[in-house]
């Protein structure tokens, strides 16, 4: 099933990995769902908070 990035918007296509997190952030449930590399920057410089589908998606550096 494809979704959508709550960090960037962007789609995260059928088959693809992502992050997966619920719980209850202010009192209210909440579920959101990441592109890898949208996880790692939320938690190296967003400190875990975040306006959700405002964000850039961070460039992904291939290696060979």
């Amino acid at each position: 099933k494809a979704h959508q990035c709550t960090y960037c918007a962007e789609p995260i296509d059928k088959g693809d990995t992502f992050a997966h997190q619920t719980g209850v952030y202010d009192g209210s449930w909440y579920t959101s769902k990441m592109h890898p590399e949208c996880f790692d920057d939320l938690c190296e410089v967003g400190a875990g908070e975040y306006t959700p589908y405002s964000n850039e998606r961070p460039k992904v550096e291939m290696t060979s």
